[in-house]
């Protein structure tokens, strides 16, 4: 008895460092930023109508989360059955695990430790193919968006690139992430036809067949969540009164979501990574860049914080099955 109280009170102290280190990550990140003080500077001269757009920025991270969710609830359902709530829930712990750790990795723990011990194995390979559903949305969107804005920076002395290897770069990303996804079964089936008894990858291919209505159903769901989280931007700039159209914000943020799925990165460095890419590519657009530096600032706090506050919570305190 005491020795299952111990792992209980030592399960409870590794989460409870989770929760702290990355609240105070979050915390020091924003305090520490010099955008801050020009961000609450703005703030205060937000008038009613503004006020109002911010309301429905925040709407639209609630419904960039639960398109998420609901994506991961779709394909796990395969294994086991979830609310909506529930999911949401998931996610948002595998958010605040995943902050602290390199390219959010523990994004996959943080989603299934919740689940039945014997989904969890299975769960982690739904959870990737369900991820890199989103990661072909965004390199399809992103790869178009490169090419679209390459004349711009041929007008620019400060860029000197051969444009051929980035076409050929952006073809060969294209062609082997969607030949991966869409011969998944396929990948499955090979994979259970060899001997990989004393290898660790024998746990995790044993998965349902994924059909190409799932595919489609999971591509649907990303490619909303992908349309959110652009016109987040948009809606920011208006708010702040920058000047970008809608098309031009949108192949923007494209080739920033691209750019920076390119590179491996630390939740550390992650905000400010983004934040250098927002400023080269909106940069365009607009010559407001410490608006584009703010707004981006603002857009990652949005999207994070909340996740973070309310999934640490729950890793405290709900139980595994």
């Amino acid at each position: 008895m005491k020795k299952l109280n111990l792992k209980k009170l030592l399960i409870f102290i590794i989460k409870l460092i989770i929760v702290i280190a990355s609240w105070v990550f979050v915390f020091f990140k924003i305090k520490n930023s010099s955008d801050l003080p020009e961000l609450l500077k703005l703030f205060s001269e937000l008038d009613f109508k503004q006020i109002s757009a911010f309301i429905f920025l925040l709407f639209l991270m609630l419904a960039n989360w639960f398109l998420e969710s609901e994506k991961w609830r779709f394909i796990i359902s395969k294994i086991e059955k979830l609310s909506s709530k529930t999911a949401l829930i998931y996610v948002w712990i595998g958010v605040s695990v995943g902050t602290i750790t390199p390219n959010r990795i523990g994004e996959f723990v943080g989603r299934v430790m919740f689940l039945k011990a014997e989904n969890r194995k299975k769960a982690t390979s739904l959870t990737l193919i369900s991820d890199l559903s989103q990661l072909l949305i965004t390199i399809f969107f992103g790869s178009i968006s490169i090419i679209l804005l390459l004349p711009y920076f041929d007008k620019s002395s400060e860029f000197n690139f051969n444009k051929n290897i980035i076409y050929l770069f952006i073809a060969v990303s294209l062609i082997l992430s969607f030949a991966v996804f869409f011969s998944i079964n396929k990948i499955i089936k090979y994979l259970k036809n060899r001997s990989f008894e004393s290898n660790w990858f024998s746990k995790f291919y044993d998965l349902p067949n994924i059909s190409f209505s799932d595919k489609t159903v999971l591509f649907s769901l990303s490619l909303l969540r992908f349309l959110v989280f652009s016109f987040q931007y948009f809606l920011i700039f208006r708010i702040f009164s920058v000047e970008i159209c809608l098309y031009h914000c949108f192949i923007a943020s494209s080739a920033m979501f691209f750019a920076s799925h390119l590179l491996p990165n630390i939740a550390i460095a992650e905000a400010g990574l983004r934040i250098s890419f927002a400023i080269l590519f909106f940069g365009i657009f607009t010559d407001k860049v410490s608006i584009i530096s703010i707004s981006s600032l603002l857009i990652y706090i949005i999207n994070i914080i909340i996740p973070i506050a309310i999934g640490g919570i729950n890793l405290l305190y709900r139980r595994k099955n």
